[in-house]
C-alpha cells in the first residue's frame, strides 16, 4: 500500500502520517520510510516511529531511508524539518538510552537489524538505510 500526503502523486491511500497511521495495531509485516522522517518536525517524528511500531506485527519490519544531515541533499531541500545521522535510531526503541526511548516519548521497541549504513557522496547527497525490526515488549 503506498500512501502520501499528496493526492496528486498516485498514491493508494492519501493520510497525514502525523496524526496517525490508519490500519490496525499489527497490520503489517514490513513498512518502508522512504525520504519522509526529514520532513517532519522532531517531535512529529517521534510520533511517527511509535505510530510505525503499533503497526507492525512483532518480528515485522521497517526500513527507513533519509538524507545524512552532513550531506548538501540534507540541507538543499527548504521543506527539511529535521536531520539525521546514523545514531538517531538507536532512539527508536523505548529502552536503550537513558536519555532517549521513553524520556522524549517513544513508546516503540524498534532495534536496528541491518545498518545504519551511509551511502553516497557528502558533498552532493548522501543517504542513511537502517531496517528496524519490532521487538516484543
Amino acid at each position: 500500500i503506498n500512501a502520501d500526503i499528496r493526492e496528486d502523486v498516485g498514491a493508494d491511500m492519501v493520510f497525514d502520517c502525523v496524526i496517525g497511521i490508519p490500519f490496525p495495531n499489527g497490520y503489517f509485516d514490513a513498512v518502508l520510510l522512504d525520504n519522509l522522517i526529514e520532513h517532519l518536525r522532531s517531535e512529529d517524528a517521534i510520533a511517527l516511529i511509535n505510530s510505525v511500531d503499533r503497526v507492525l506485527k512483532v518480528g515485522g519490519t521497517a526500513r527507513v531511508i533519509e538524507p545524512h544531515f552532513q550531506s548538501q541533499g540534507a540541507v538543499q531541500d527548504w521543506t527539511h524539518k529535521s536531520f539525521w545521522s546514523p545514531r538517531n535510531f538507536l532512539y527508536a526503541n523505548q529502552r536503550v538510552t537513558p536519555f532517549g526511548g521513553r524520556a522524549i516519548g517513544i513508546t516503540a521497541n524498534l532495534v536496528a537489524v541491518e545498518g545504519p549504513t551511509v551511502y553516497g557522496d557528502m558533498a552532493t547527497e548522501a543517504f542513511i538505510t537502517v531496517l528496524l525490526r519490532k521487538e516484543p515488549l
